[in-house]
């Protein structure tokens, strides 16, 4: 995590992201790196709303897969294509109403198979909003 960022390269890539957003947010100060393996899955969840803010950015990097969004109560459920070198953003309801998921191996996307390779994200949080 501080390895990948202190890399000059990768610090470059981190600021050309956070400048995509306004520039008043409040970032968590590391980014999360996310080593998944081929066969390795995340399972789904929500993120503690204690520990990070209403966005959260991925940049999806070496392979493309699929992300899973299952609504917490209704059970209503749509996946979307993370392509390689793609950034996705959760914010708003898809936030904390849905727990997301990354299925391992092969998945399908819209009758298109997607062959997951290894895959490293960089995740982005912006600080949680004070609740006074």
């Amino acid at each position: 995590s501080d390895v990948y960022k202190r890399q000059p390269k990768n610090l470059e890539t981190i600021k050309k992201v956070k400048a995509l957003f306004p520039a008043d947010t409040r970032w968590l100060h590391a980014v999360h790196i996310l080593d998944l393996h081929k066969d390795g899955m995340i399972g789904p969840h929500i993120d503690n709303a204690n520990y990070s803010g209403d966005i959260l950015a991925g940049l999806s990097l070496l392979s493309s897969c699929v992300m899973t969004l299952t609504h917490n109560t209704e059970k209503h459920t749509f996946d979307l294509f993370l392509e390689r070198r793609s950034l996705y953003v959760m914010t708003g309801t898809v936030r904390y109403d849905y727990e997301h998921s990354i299925g391992n191996g092969i998945c399908v996307f819209k009758d298109i198979r997607v062959d997951r390779g290894n895959r490293i994200s960089i995740i982005f949080r912006d600080f949680a909003k004070p609740s006074f």
